[in-house]
């Protein structure tokens, strides 16, 4: 894999500031393919999506950012995502985003796009399910949706955003995923974003990350420069 992959675990455009700055400026040309289609709306709705990822977005400089929204992900830009710096994929219903993307068939052309060193940045449910699995969120399938797994860019774990350490309901949840699933999982608190790059993870935002393992205790805060993901494949 020769791009990059930003993973958010959400919040207000003032928690991921600092996160989406690093997101901007590490693109060159500026132009971003904004896929909102977690979220269930009506044409009207996706106007105001537009709009919002348009003041997240452009508030760093006076540098023009080209964002292109798209609700039809049957739409042929998905096989010529090349004159893209990025894909941004933002959050909603994860089992809803993951139907759709398999659905469509662009799962493919996603995966292309990043092993060829394009960039892509998700939001909550955009960032789960680059996972292996997107079971992590399991109370969202309400619709029996048939897909589960992610598009694994990251080895063999599995991602949980808005995530809090004090909350017991959450940790519950990962180790009933551990259990049944028997890999790992990130936890992504909200204003923290992960940066996957060459095998490597690193983290802005003011609270860490954390990463849970099958059969063990200790909870280790994912720093700045955190681990080849081969180490845990098997």
């Amino acid at each position: 894999m020769n791009g990059k992959i930003f993973l958010s675990g959400g919040g207000s455009e003032k928690d991921t500031y600092d996160f989406d700055k690093e997101f901007v400026n590490s693109l060159q040309s500026r132009k971003i393919l904004y896929v909102p289609v977690a979220m269930e709306r009506d044409p009207l709705g996706y106007e105001s999506c537009y709009d919002w990822i348009i003041s997240s977005l452009t508030q760093f400089n006076d540098k023009l950012v080209d964002i292109t929204m798209c609700i039809n992900l049957r739409n042929e830009v998905f096989s010529n995502l090349d004159r893209f710096d990025a894909v941004y994929i933002g959050g909603g219903n994860t089992y809803r985003l993951l139907d759709e993307i398999y659905s469509a068939g662009i799962d493919k052309h996603l995966s292309r796009f990043i092993d060829k060193g394009g960039s892509y940045y998700g939001g909550s449910a955009g960032a789960i399910i680059m996972g292996k699995s997107i079971d992590t969120v399991l109370e969202e399938n309400d619709k029996n949706y048939k897909y589960h797994e992610g598009l694994k860019k990251a080895g063999c774990y599995s991602f949980i955003a808005h995530f809090d350490i004090k909350n017991d309901d959450k940790i519950q949840k990962i180790n009933t995923f551990l259990l049944n699933h028997k890999s790992p999982v990130i936890a992504i608190p909200e204003g923290t974003g992960l940066i996957i790059e060459n095998k490597s993870i690193r983290t802005i935002g003011k609270l860490p990350a954390f990463a849970f393992r099958p059969n063990e205790k200790k909870r280790e805060i994912i720093a700045r420069s955190f681990f080849n993901f081969l180490r845990d494949e098997g």
